[in-house]
């Protein structure tokens, strides 16, 4: 009879193939460097996982697990609340050095590249779910576009985190949540 699977050293191998991908992109990710990496034997990362592919794309997906879309009633609840979640996953990690390692590889490979776009999808669906509920409330402008807005609303964070490696703080982020219900809703 096989023993059951350890959560903790499916924990290990995720966490240990994150901090790959962020030391040097999904390339950095073998078998033997994870196992390594994790304290895990290959054999149980083949038992939690079919392949390298595999734990990769599982790891990629536990980034956003904690944002969800939250309901508070407003949008300016909504947005605060989600941008309250990434700030606390942000800093957990080097979601910078992932998603860099993540794009360049999905800039080059094609099979990749769609998995970065499922990937991405994920990560716009909550926004996309909190702005349409907005606007069904009758917050948002009749003629917001909702793939602008999406744009309009993670810009600013990807910007600041990208290219300043900068999580924008508590001020920071009001002041930007401002500025994007000034461009999105209706004057109350």
């Amino acid at each position: 009879m096989a023993r059951p699977l350890s959560d903790t050293a499916r924990r290990a191998l995720i966490d240990a193939t994150l901090t790959l991908i962020a030391e040097g992109g999904p390339d950095r990710v073998t078998v033997d460097e994870v196992a390594r990496r994790s304290g895990v034997a290959k054999t149980t990362l083949y038992r939690h996982f079919d392949s390298s592919a595999d734990l990769l794309l599982t790891a990629l997906a536990s980034l956003r697990s904690d944002i969800g879309a939250p309901d508070t009633g407003s949008l300016r609840g909504d947005l605060t609340e989600m941008i309250q979640r990434f700030r606390h996953l942000a800093n957990t990690m080097s979601l910078r050095d992932i998603m860099i390692g993540v794009l360049n590889r999905s800039l080059k490979d094609d099979e990749f590249s769609s998995v970065h776009q499922r990937l991405r999808d994920e990560r716009t669906n909550p926004i996309r779910e909190v702005l349409t509920r907005a606007a069904e409330r009758g917050e948002l402008r009749t003629d917001v576009n909702i793939d602008t807005a999406i744009a309009l609303v993670e810009g600013p964070f990807i910007v600041r985190q990208m290219m300043d490696d900068v999580i924008p703080d508590p001020d920071e982020a009001d002041a930007i949540v401002d500025l994007i219900l000034h461009a999105l809703c209706t004057p109350r």
